[in-house]
């Protein structure tokens, strides 16, 4: 019973605390049935007597019917019957030969009614200790909502009375919160709410459901939003899935209906059709299933055609067989998507078409129309006039907003009209263009900028302007974006302020290519046209680049122009450029160490990020806030904002340009798994060198040679180090090698330290002018791996020491603990027999949860017998798992071998092999397959 534990204890107590009444409420499919299911195999509820009955879904529910079949199994009590239980002959026919004499008959039914609740009463009483289950509430008939109303006042000492039901199709006139306001005592009351499961809990059960497989992230969420948390539909799901050959898909975009849901909905939806009718019916369902939204009485009474009060009564039914529900804001919705799914696929194609235009005539008839949602139904009705109509209305919103992303998508959609008018055309185009910021580009722009920079029909000044977007979304891809930058903007003389800020794009040095001296041979010509550009927007970004470039390469400029920044905007534009120019500053600080400036920038970014700041804006604003969790060591945040940019902004490697595949190989890697660790690394090496920026490339390639070292794979870690201490050399800014100077000068020294020693003076001459608070830790650390190597210990000890106050002044925990730890190791070396630096480095990584680093340090203690010794004995953990048998089954959860397993918690093979072999057998599994399926990691 995945997600229910808390429940489960809940009734168990309830039961036990006779007498009791306990109602038991959740919608279709929530899991009612099998929580009671599950609460009966109890041993606190086997020693009692369990009579079950359920209501049914009939036109005239029979009086009684759901006590009636639970009483009709009793064959024995623990007394005597006294003689008001005869008034159940008539009811319970079958136990006449059981029951005292039948009473007199009564004329009066009021009367005759209450000796029949006398004897159930009785009969219940009569049993000893019982638990009685009846299930399917919101069916009972009227005389059994009134027994249960005496059963409450009058209650049973031992019976605990168990009633299920769901809520919203419950009869108005028979609400089971009633039943507590004639309970004598309120501590016998018991309410249980079962909530659809949480993505986690849906992901264990589907788990569950296909035999212990493990369920990823990305499948997990789309399940939970597919099934909404319903467990019968997360099992049908299942069902589905386990059907299919092969792996499990990555997601499930395109998934059927399952049989299941299909063949529930239609009977619901017959249902529905026989209480309101057919056509009401239809447009109800239909409407609301192509709308693809939740809506209030009035859009619906809009779709169905129908008056209000008709249209409600439709949906009250719809809601009482199950097949809508009314959402927190009030609206009305589906249960949960794959019934809107089951609907929408039952309708043939130009049923769809009537329905879509439908749902545009309503939207579009509404007070304040959303534009957007009316184009796109238009579209899908074949209505591609009305559709450029809205869809341009709906672009002209977004642009007033500054929602450049939404105009973009509804400007293409316009566009897609055949037969535009050449001035529609030109005026659609001339939007578009408009509309295209420079940024990461999205498949559906670039088709839509190649076929309008190919209409013959736009003058040439627009196809131009079309060309430069073009470019400017290009230079992500590939060099070639960058040439054609070169030509575009040559051609821009009588445009200087556009002229401008294409020349300081092309000065950006984290994506160019080509030394740096020829981004700052564009960034001066940008400069010199400053004098000509009037708008503050325009002036701003130029600005913005000037300072970011001159900080990347330590000019002494820099903080002047930085601070000479402006900081205040009085429209779209300038909001804008002060989110991204700020926020690129944050970024730059986070990374040199300038901790004061990160912060600054951050908050003055964040003061400009309105609703008019793009989605790509907003996820440059997380990404920032990533690094300053990566160094800061708040890995358990940095997971969390990891997995919310995924799901809010789309794939990472599309929006932070491997910055999230890095940090999770980083943090893969202190956990102690290489593998993925080194899957995620070399998937940001493995990138076009064009399309990722060099500082997170040197710092994927820093943790990729540790991984590697780690695993004494040295050639291959040499090969990374390299390859991009080459790019960063061809670049000419040294300032990029900050996280990875110190590890590649260790790695080279190993067995080429005279090569070691150059690139060490290489990176000193490179940032000689730089003022990056960063450069002193980093800089201490890279020469106390060389005075290592040759064997001054002194003078590495010194250095190390150094790196580690460095690090800890600039709150980079992890980074300061690994020159702490160097430190124990270099004194430990020297004939020092203390291990205190070590023992503390330890401390600092299991503060971080940095397994693979605390593993090393034991590793070291354990070499020199400094491990503390435990004077009362090595603790017995029974059957519960030991630290490192967790540790252990964590890994093998994820795959790993017992090689790698060893390799990571720097124990041997054997050694693994025993804590699977105990973990295995306290988890109670048959081999290590099964630890995916009990294991959290």
């Amino acid at each position: 019973m995945i997600g229910r534990d808390q429940e489960l204890v809940v009734l168990t107590e309830a039961v036990r605390c006779a007498p009791s009444l306990i109602v038991l409420e959740g919608p279709p499919g929530i899991g009612k049935t099998r929580l009671v299911g599950e609460l009966l195999r109890l041993p606190s509820v086997t020693g009692r007597r369990v009579l079950r009955g359920q209501c049914h879904p009939v036109a005239e529910p029979f009086p009684l019917g759901p006590v009636i079949e639970a009483l009709s199994a009793m064959t024995e009590w623990e007394r005597p019957l006294g003689r008001v239980a005869g008034a159940l002959h008539t009811v319970l026919p079958e136990l006449s030969e059981l029951l005292p004499a039948p009473l007199p008959g009564s004329t009066d039914l009021a009367i005759a009614r209450h000796q029949i609740f006398r004897g159930i009463r009785e009969l219940l009483d009569a049993v000893g200790p019982v638990l009685l289950v009846l299930e399917d509430l919101h069916w009972m008939d009227r005389t059994t909502f009134e027994l249960l109303t005496f059963l409450a006042r009058f209650p049973v000492p031992r019976l605990a009375l168990l009633l299920t039901c769901r809520p919203d199709e419950a009869a108005a006139d028979r609400p089971l919160a009633d039943l507590a306001d004639g309970l004598s005592d309120r501590r016998s009351w018991t309410r249980v709410e079962l909530d659809c499961l949480t993505s986690p809990e849906v992901a264990l059960l589907a788990g569950e459901l296909l035999g212990g497989v493990p369920i990823p992230a990305d499948l997990a969420v789309d399940l939970h939003e597919l099934t909404a948390g319903l467990p019968y539909a997360v099992e049908e799901v299942a069902s589905v899935l386990r059907t299919a050959r092969g792996d499990l898909p990555a997601r499930l975009d395109g998934l059927r209906v399952p049989d299941g849901i299909r063949e529930h909905q239609r009977a619901r939806q017959s249902a529905l059709a026989a209480a309101v009718g057919r056509s009401l019916a239809d447009d109800l369902l239909e409407g609301l299933a192509v709308l693809g939204r939740p809506a209030g009485i009035l859009l619906l009474a809009a779709l169905t055609g129908a008056a209000m009060d008709v249209t409600a009564e439709a949906v009250g039914q719809a809601m009482h067989h199950g097949l809508l529900r009314r959402t927190p804001s009030g609206d009305f919705d589906f249960r949960h998507p794959l019934a809107r799914q089951s609907v929408a696929e039952s309708l043939s194609v130009g049923r769809l078409a009537e329905v879509h235009a439908t749902v545009a005539t309503a939207l579009a008839a509404s007070a304040a129309p959303p534009c957007a949602e009316v184009a796109r139904h238009r579209q899908a009705a074949g209505d591609t006039a009305g559709c450029t109509v809205f869809a341009e209305r709906a672009a002209d919103e977004a642009m007033a907003r500054g929602d450049v992303s939404t105009a973009r998508e509804m400007l293409a959609l316009g566009l897609t009209d055949p037969g535009l008018s050449d001035e529609d055309l030109v005026r659609l185009a001339g939007k578009f263009g408009a509309a295209v910021k420079p940024g990461m580009p999205d498949a559906s722009t670039m088709a839509v900028l190649r076929t309008l920079i190919g209409e013959p029909r736009l003058p040439a000044d627009i196809r131009r302007d079309l060309r430069l977007e073009f470019a400017l979304l290009m230079r992500h891809f590939n060099d070639t974006g960058y040439a054609e930058l070169e030509r575009v903007v040559e051609e821009l003389t009588d445009r200087p302020a556009r002229q401008a800020r294409v020349m300081a794009a092309l000065a950006i040095p984290d994506w160019a290519p080509g030394p740096v001296s020829g981004q700052l041979a564009w960034m001066d010509r940008a400069v010199a046209l400053l004098p000509r550009i009037e708008e503050p927007a325009d002036r701003a970004g130029v600005l913005f680049n000037e300072a970011f470039l001159r900080t990347t390469v330590g000019d002494p400029r820099a903080p002047e122009l930085v601070a000479g920044l402006p900081t205040e905007a009085n429209t779209t534009g300038q909001r804008q450029e002060l989110v991204r120019g700020w926020l690129n500053q944050a970024d730059l600080a986070h990374r040199f160490g300038d901790l004061p400036l990160a912060t600054r920038a951050l908050a003055m970014a964040d003061r400009s990020m309105t609703y008019e700041a793009t989605a790509r804006q907003a996820c440059a604003a997380e990404a920032v806030r990533a690094w300053a969790d990566w160094f800061g060591g708040r890995w358990p945040q940095l997971e969390s904002r990891l997995t919310a940019i995924d799901r809010e902004y789309g794939p990472p490697t599309s929006l932070l340009h491997g910055q999230a595949a890095a940090l999770r190989g980083g943090l893969a890697l202190a956990r102690g798994d290489a593998a993925t660790a080194e899957q995620c690394l070399r998937d940001v090496l493995a990138a076009d060198p064009a399309t990722a920026m060099l500082p997170v490339r040197a710092l994927a390639a820093a943790l990729l040679s540790r991984c590697l070292h780690g695993q004494r794979r040295i050639d291959e870690a040499r090969l990374v180090v390299h390859a991009e201490l080459d790019r960063i050399r061809a670049k000419g800014v040294w300032c990029y090698a900050t996280d990875l100077i110190a590890p590649a000068v260790g790695l080279l020294a190993i067995d080429e330290l005279v090569r070691a020693e150059l690139v060490c003076e290489e990176f000193a001459a490179g940032t000689a002018a730089h003022q990056a608070p960063v450069l002193l830790p980093v800089s201490a650390d890279a020469q106390a791996r060389l005075a290592e190597r040759r064997g001054d210990l002194d003078a590495a000890i010194a250095q190390y020491s150094a790196a580690a106050t460095g690090f800890r002044k600039l709150h980079r925990p992890y980074e300061a603990a690994q020159a702490e730890e160097a430190v124990g190791r270099c004194l430990l070396t020297a004939g020092h027999k203390a291990g205190e630096q070590v023992t503390a480095a330890l401390r600092h990584y299991e503060e971080l949860g940095a397994t693979w680093d605390v593993s090393r340090c034991r590793s070291v203690l354990r070499r020199y017998g400094l491990l503390p010794a435990n004077t009362r004995g090595r603790r017995g953990y029974g059957a519960q798992l030991s630290p490192r048998e967790r540790e252990v089954a964590e890994l093998a959860a994820l795959g790993r071998s017992n090689r790698e397993i060893a390799t990571a918690l720097y124990v041997s093979e054997r050694t693994v092999e025993e804590h699977v072999s105990k973990a295995i057998r306290k988890l109670g599994i048959t081999s290590r397959r099964d630890f995916a399926r009990v294991i959290t990691p």
